[in-house]
């Protein structure tokens, strides 16, 4: 349709402060039957609404947050990982796709002048983890509508230095199957993971496993930087006994997370946690 008319239906769903699972159907209808640069962004600001605690403005003693049905925010992270948009969790899985695309490519010589276009496009931070001061900072400029992207390298310096490669194709983001585990549950427990870790409510200690349980391990993400974190979830899938039966990971809906590396090389667990 037009951003007007997935305009009118975010501001039909914010209206009350609270949006359901109908409101949602009727803004990914809106935006059939292709979504464009500017409606992918007014559905980030719509994501970051409901998801994210509001700041009360200056001398506000009260702040209303914007709240959302389970059902719904599940419908629009469906949605925002079926259309491939660099919002909310589905920003690691992007990220983790155009990095290991630009691993393998062959980009040529780049340009050294940004295009003017750049300004309607999505913008992602391909970095994970601290980066090198005055060190080459990357970024990519995503255009959901064509399905391409530009790669933007940065360095401040007294000279600012600025590379250019692209449009570039963009790659479909897609969590692989794991251990028995169907890449779409893979998806759920990134975006639940992408959740937790943005609310501040995974609290890693030492120890946490329960003792003589089967796990079955998930990749989650990777931070690329030789003191970064992998994290993986951990399925918990029955006894740990050769004769012991084993229930599908895809029906179990608890999991733990286990964080291994940075600086110390440790390792440590959070959890359970319930999709």
């Amino acid at each position: 349709m037009s951003i007007t008319t997935v305009n009118k239906a975010i501001t039909n769903a914010l209206k009350d402060r609270h949006v359901t699972l109908a409101e949602i159907n009727a803004i990914e209808k809106a935006t059939k039957p292709d979504i464009s640069n500017v409606e992918a962004k007014a559905i980030e600001d719509l994501h970051r609404r409901v998801t994210t605690a509001p700041s009360a403005p200056p001398g506000a003693v009260v702040c209303f947050p914007t709240t959302i049905e389970r059902a719904a925010l599940d419908e629009l992270n469906k949605f925002i990982g079926d259309k491939n948009l660099p919002i909310g969790s589905h920003e690691s899985v992007m990220r983790d796709g155009i990095n290991d695309f630009l691993s393998r490519a062959r980009l040529g010589t780049p340009k050294t002048e940004l295009p003017k276009s750049l300004s309607k496009l999505m913008e992602l931070d391909l970095a994970v983890g601290p980066q090198p001061l005055g060190g080459w900072q990357r970024k990519a400029f995503v255009d959901v509508a064509k399905k391409r992207f530009y790669l933007v390298e940065t360095r401040p310096t007294l000279n600012d230095n600025t590379r250019v490669w692209g449009p570039l194709a963009l790659p479909k983001a897609q969590a692989p199957a794991q251990n028995g585990v169907s890449a779409a549950r893979v998806e759920e427990l990134r975006r639940e993971f992408g959740s937790l870790s943005q609310r501040g409510l995974i609290h890693y200690k030492h120890d946490g496993l329960p003792l003589g349980t089967r796990m079955v391990e998930v990749p989650l993400m990777r931070e690329r930087h030789p003191d970064g974190y992998a994290y993986s979830a951990l399925i918990p899938v029955g006894a740990l006994s050769p004769t012991a039966p084993m229930a599908d990971p895809n029906q179990v809906k608890e999991f733990y997370v286990r964080r291994t590396g940075g600086l110390a090389g440790k390792t440590d667990y959070a959890g359970p946690f319930t999709l």
